[in-house]
């Protein structure tokens, strides 16, 4: 559309000036037979049609206008973020980008089952030090957000997502190495250097450039699933690597630290030989014109729709804590309910997080048939009707009645159930941070969300260690599940959680529909006869009626205005 217009500019120019000699050639011929006048007009008709060309040719070089590349070359170099050459910039490198992110939950996660046992043998036993150990990485991760979102504007993705892997790398590395050198202050810093390493600002920018306005919400859903089979791939993997630290006389404590530093030393040459940059810019700007947002196109912040969008972060921000201290809380109940080893909590916590993550699947068909509000609303509510049970296991009076096979089951049905009823509304207040707020402002507030539940992924571990109570800890849970649900059953009755669809503009290249178009390219053409009107009326020729002229090249018809119609042009 940009380029039509800069397109319709120069063609607007030459008319005019072919307007004017139209008007000087019929006044200078007013004294001749009308065949003389009528060959007159159609030399000056010839001379527009030539000079209205050359406007719009490739080579050139008028002042102020742009040289525009045709689509036929547009196309064949650059990649439109509207899906007109492909929904994805570079498949391969979208993989590689989840997988990256895969990895990094997996370093997150593949650490809780052997954390507490291994800080103990380094002489910190205490519950609020485990805590720490598992959820400083992600409190570190969105205070150092911001600055990888500056070193992206002055670097490549490339070379921010192998810098992430590097230092990811040597995090593992310092995790291992604690056992002989640092002690327990190495191994707390190793795991704030992994949240310094998070490539979750690095796949959120390359979402929002290398995948088309069509399919960037299903990606973002694509990418939420990817999420939590990452957190359930990470703890079946301390599982497996706890047996095979067994079998084979290996230290378990620091096998996860050798795996992870495995799984990014794979990842650093396979990023170089697949990833394909790119442009930061789709859609965006056009780089033959120049054009680019300025303060005064965009929407106002204030006028978004928080009501509708806080609800929205109070729910990431209780669903992420009461995930992440339900992680270390079921560790610790199995170990003392059941006496479980770390092979068996590990693996029964996996298989919790394995099938959780498939709700995830049913999140996206669900939210098509029912509406996002209504399954929103529904999973809060169902999980804050289930976390009361978890008074059952951690109260000593009931525990003898949970020691049983009979209430095992019990334990891990009722897990399932209150995380998968968690999980689909976290999937819900994700799909609704992206569909909420106005074009302009959708990235903004999908990359705080990520961050909020990131934090919140954090606050949860440290939080079951602080308050060093089982029974105080489901009770907080509890409360700010049941806040939660409320804050959305609100939000939902009295319309906020509805949303529209936005005005289109440079903020997200998406598709108009036919009708927008056509109101438009007419609003344009009426536009474009008023300004050859009032070319005509400036060179003193009289002012005729308004009459349909030629449309763009088309011959110019003698005795009448000539007026341009970017309804071609377009």
């Amino acid at each position: 559309l940009f380029r039509s217009l800069n397109q319709t500019q120069g063609m607007v120019v030459a008319c005019a000036s072919a307007a004017d000699e139209c008007d000087d050639g019929r006044s200078s011929s007013a004294k001749t037979d009308s065949d003389a006048t009528a060959g007159k007009d159609g030399e000056v008709a010839t001379k527009a049609v030539q000079r209205t060309e050359e406007a719009v040719a490739p080579g050139s070089e008028q002042p102020g206008l742009t040289r525009q590349v045709s689509d036929v070359d547009d196309s064949a170099q650059i990649w439109n973020i509207d899906g007109s050459q492909g929904h994805y910039h570079h498949k391969p490198s979208l993989c590689l980008v989840m997988y990256a992110q895969i990895t990094y939950i997996v370093s997150l996660v593949i650490i809780i089952p052997t954390a507490g046992d291994y800080a103990a043998s380094l002489g910190n036993a205490s519950a609020m030090y485990f805590g720490l150990v598992i959820g400083i990485s992600s409190i570190v991760d969105p205070v150092v957000s911001r600055i990888w979102t500056s070193v992206l504007r002055t670097t490549s993705m490339n070379n921010v997502l192998l810098s992430n892997a590097a230092i990811n790398l040597v995090c593992s590395l310092l995790y291992v190495l604690a056992k002989d050198f640092g002690g327990a202050p190495l191994l707390l810093a190793s795991r704030c250097l992994l949240g310094l390493g998070s490539v979750q600002t690095a796949k959120l920018q390359y979402l929002g450039c290398a995948v088309s306005s069509k399919r960037v919400t299903f990606a973002h859903f694509l990418t939420t699933a990817a999420i939590s089979y990452g957190f359930a791939f990470g703890t079946l993997m301390a599982f497996f690597l706890s047996l095979v630290a067994s079998y084979r006389g290996w230290d378990q404590n620091t096998l996860p630290g050798w795996f992870t530093a495995l799984l990014w030393l794979t990842y650093m040459p396979l990023h170089r030989l697949v990833f394909v940059e790119p442009d930061k810019q789709a859609g965006i700007v056009d780089p033959e014109s120049r054009i680019r947002l300025n303060k005064e196109m965009r929407p106002k912040f204030r006028r978004e729709p928080f009501r509708g969008l806080i609800p929205c972060f109070v729910a990431i921000f209780v669903v992420a804590v009461v995930k992440g201290a339900f992680e270390v809380m079921t560790i610790e109940i199995t170990k003392e309910l059941w006496k479980w080893d770390v092979m068996g909590s590990a693996l029964f916590l996996g298989a919790v997080m394995l099938v959780v993550a498939l709700t995830t699947l049913l999140a996206y068909p669900l939210q098509k048939r029912l509406g996002e509000g209504r399954i929103f609303l529904c999973g809060l509510t169902g999980a804050a009707c289930l976390l009361p049970f978890y008074y059952i296991p951690v109260s000593r009076q009931l525990q003898h009645d949970m020691g049983s096979t009979l209430g095992m089951a019990i334990y891990l049905l009722v897990s399932i159930l209150a995380l998968s009823s968690l999980n689909i509304g976290r999937t819900m207040a994700f799909s609704l941070a992206t569909e909420l707020p106005s074009p302009h402002w959708r990235g903004y507030f999908l990359g705080l969300a990520s961050q909020i539940f990131t934090m919140g992924r954090g606050v949860g571990p440290i939080l079951e260690g602080a308050l060093n109570s089982k029974h105080t800890t489901v009770t907080v849970l509890t409360a700010a599940c049941l806040a939660a649900a409320v804050g959305v059953a609100a939000a939902y009755f009295s319309g906020k959680l509805k949303h529209a669809d936005h005005e289109v503009g440079p903020a997200r290249a998406e598709e108009a529909d036919e009708e927008n178009i056509a109101s438009f390219v007419a609003s344009m053409d009426l536009w474009i006869e008023q300004v050859g009107k009032m070319e005509s009326a400036e060179g003193g020729a009289k002012v005729q009626p308004a009459v349909p002229g030629p449309r763009l090249l088309g011959s110019v018809a003698a005795k009448k205005p000539v007026a341009v119609s970017i309804g071609d042009a377009i």
